[in-house]
């Protein structure tokens, strides 16, 4: 439906002999306006004079009266005044104004309706390409979702697979290293209390040996009590750090064996 915002009405509209016959009904004014805005819904459609809702549904009585505000009898009156003297023709249910173009500018009025098919040409191809570009886009987001999960998959499969048995050695070890770290922190606590410094050490050697200790069924608390001892004699003593780092790998053997030997 090209619609347009004007309509053309001669100055001499009155002079018209069918428009001075309506004149003279009872109901002259309302059959007139009623006449008026049936070429206003004509100039709307657009379509030669043919007036309807939409192409599929073409206006009754009861629709005209309605949306002109009119009752119903007087729209009939109006309707079947027209159709007495020729001024509209009912087409398969449809209003016709007759001699429409004669009216009208009708050059002017398929010059409007040609810009309307070309605007809504360029509209209907905008929406086809904007679909595209979102069917597009949900193509790439699909495939892209596609190749995270196939790349996923992928690096499950490599991964090693660990075994509940290989677990809890990782998680045993994971253990006896943060009881390690309390016994190496506990020699460093009490080396600084007795030497009023920290023991340059890199710890890596003493963890090493610390760890075999607990490992060999030594606990953190034998561990914390043989220290002790150690420091206490050693406060009686004149040995040298180095001596004293030596008494120190002695400390850990003696633990060790001892260990060794309850197990």
């Amino acid at each position: 439906m090209a619609e347009v915002n004007w309509i053309k009405i001669t100055t001499g509209i009155f002079d018209d002999e069918k428009i001075k016959l309506i004149d003279a009904l009872p109901e002259n004014d309302a059959i007139f306006v009623i006449w008026i805005k049936l070429l206003i819904l004509a100039g709307k459609a657009n379509e030669n004079g043919a007036i309807y809702l939409n192409e599929d549904i073409p206006y009754t009585d009861e629709m005209l009266a309605t949306i002109f505000h009119r009752p119903l009898n007087t729209v009939r009156l109006a309707l079947k005044t027209f159709q007495q003297f020729k001024m509209i023709e009912i087409k398969q249910s449809a209003i016709q104004i007759v001699n429409w173009e004669k009216h009208q500018n009708v050059e002017g009025l398929d010059r409007i309706r040609e810009q309307n098919r070309i605007r809504q040409q360029k509209h209907r191809q905008k929406q086809i390409e904007d679909n595209t570009v979102t069917l597009s886009n949900v193509t790439v987001t699909e495939q892209t979702r596609i190749d995270k999960t196939r790349l996923e998959e992928n690096r499950k499969e490599e991964e090693p697979v660990i075994t509940t048995k290989q677990q809890e050695q990782k998680d045993k070890e994971k253990e006896l290293g943060k009881k390690a770290k309390t016994c190496l922190d506990y020699y460093f606590q009490k080396h600084t209390e007795v030497r009023g410094f920290e023991p340059i050490v890199a710890g890596g050697r003493d963890m090493k040996l610390i760890k075999q200790i607990l490992a060999a069924d030594c606990s953190v608390g034998a561990f914390e009590e043989v220290t002790d001892f150690f420091f206490e004699y050693k406060k009686r003593s004149n040995f040298s750090t180095r001596a004293l780092y030596n008494s120190f790998d002695t400390l850990y053997g003696v633990l060790l064996d001892k260990a060794e030997r309850r197990r």
